[in-house]
């Protein structure tokens, strides 16, 4: 008898549905100017004073080009598929998943947004939200499928690129990247995660934030 094919795909729909989501939006998104939706779904420090917090969550949505949306997919495929199967696929598991993903990416936003207080330029992208998956997912290792200690020992290596935001103006041109961005979003939070103490995922979230700085600095 010929033994069962294995699936392609083993991961959960929750995860699944989430990388569909993200590049299926930029799928929609490149079909209009930047400039028409950028300033109104992308995230900028200067919107938490006009009172526009709605964008801390859209903006995870929206991506600068193919590669960052791609790049945002695969994380959230390759980290959240241990997390949506700690939370399991059934509806109320499928929400939870949701929730810690949009917390995660909402508190790197507000991170950012606390450290460039009343910046008009625009942030996209759901880099916030993967690292705080990268996080977790390491917790799941761990602790071999439930979160684990959070004083465990470093585990295997990272690039140092991987997850940075797309900078943006006011008018949604992406702004040209500049030297030094290497430390970005995820070199510096995986590097934190690293650290003794430091893998708690919602911790990792605010500290994803606040390292996007870095990709702003030369």
């Amino acid at each position: 008898m010929d033994e069962p094919r294995e699936p392609i795909f083993n991961a959960p729909w929750p995860a699944v549905a989430m990388t569909v989501a993200i590049i299926g939006g930029f799928g929609l998104q490149s079909f209009l100017p930047p400039e028409q939706f950028l300033p109104t779904y992308g995230f900028s420090p200067a919107h938490l004073d006009d009172g526009r917090a709605i964008t801390l969550i859209t903006a995870l949505f929206v991506h600068g080009s193919w590669a960052h949306a791609l790049m945002n997919a695969a994380g959230a495929l390759a980290f959240g598929t241990p997390v949506a199967r700690y939370y399991g696929a059934k509806a109320t598991g499928a929400l939870a998943f949701l929730l810690f993903y949009l917390v995660c990416g909402a508190l790197a936003n507000l991170g950012y947004g606390l450290v460039h207080a009343g910046d008009p330029h625009l942030l996209v992208g759901a880099s916030g939200a993967v690292a705080g998956l990268m996080a977790a997912a390491a917790r799941m290792i761990a602790g071999k499928g439930v979160p684990g200690p959070y004083l465990s020992p470093p585990r295997g290596g990272h690039d140092r690129r991987m997850g940075c935001g797309e900078p943006a103006d006011r008018r949604g041109r992406l702004r040209p990247r500049r030297r030094g961005d290497a430390g970005g979003l995820g070199g510096a939070s995986l590097w934190i995660c690293r650290r003794p103490g430091a893998g708690d995922p919602l911790r990792l979230a605010i500290t994803s934030g606040c390292s996007r700085l870095i990709c702003q600095q030369s």
